[in-house]
């Protein structure tokens, strides 16, 4: 008879109140799929207040070839950016945790000593640059206005993203996934997504 697995303690306690990234490791072939089913079933648990967007790296490329008949032919080629990964942005918590675990083709969260890992918004930022999602520009010489995104460089929000909700003088409230934060000008960076 085999040996069971002890179960996996998972540590909630410090984990941000505002949506953060996570990744999830899935089954083999299982990434596409699992964020599908991760998007489609958040209402129907009652957590499309808590998954706000899943990031599949797969980077889509258009290879031209000349077939047998000498013909010019298209296809489209998918190249894993990281298999058997996919991040999600969520507000951690013990009904997301369990939501992830028990979707069809999540193996785990990554959790280094049973706490949820966190990354960076400017690293899946990167990730999206990687798989051709957007390109991003930044310009240093624009005055700030209502609904500019902005990239937060300093600060204990350091990382996040943005829109500028209101201005009032050098304090800027800024929406970050629905939650209006105050932050000082200087410590903003305007900067444009290009899809």
């Amino acid at each position: 008879m085999g040996k069971k697995m002890p179960a996996t303690i998972i540590n909630l306690d410090g984990i941000s109140i505002f949506p953060r990234w996570y990744t999830v490791v899935t089954k083999y072939n299982y990434e596409a799929k699992l964020a599908e089913n991760l998007l489609s079933g958040a209402e129907k648990a009652g957590l499309g207040n808590k998954i706000f967007e899943v990031l599949v790296p797969i980077k889509t490329t258009i290879e031209t070839k000349i077939n047998s008949k000498n013909k010019k032919v298209e296809q489209k080629k998918h190249e894993k950016i990281y298999p058997l990964y996919i991040f999600i942005k969520t507000i951690m918590c013990g009904e997301v945790w369990n939501y992830i675990k028990n979707t069809e083709g999540s193996s785990t969260i990554l959790a280094p000593g049973g706490i949820p890992l966190a990354i960076e918004e400017d690293e899946i930022i990167k990730i999206k640059e990687q798989c051709g999602l957007i390109k991003r520009e930044v310009d240093e010489n624009v005055e700030l206005e209502v609904g500019y995104d902005v990239y937060i460089r300093d600060g204990v929000l350091q990382g996040q993203y943005g829109k500028v909700f209101r201005i009032q003088g050098n304090n800027i409230t800024v929406d970050i996934n629905g939650i209006k934060v105050q932050i000082d000008s200087q410590l903003l960076e305007y900067v444009i997504f290009v899809d």
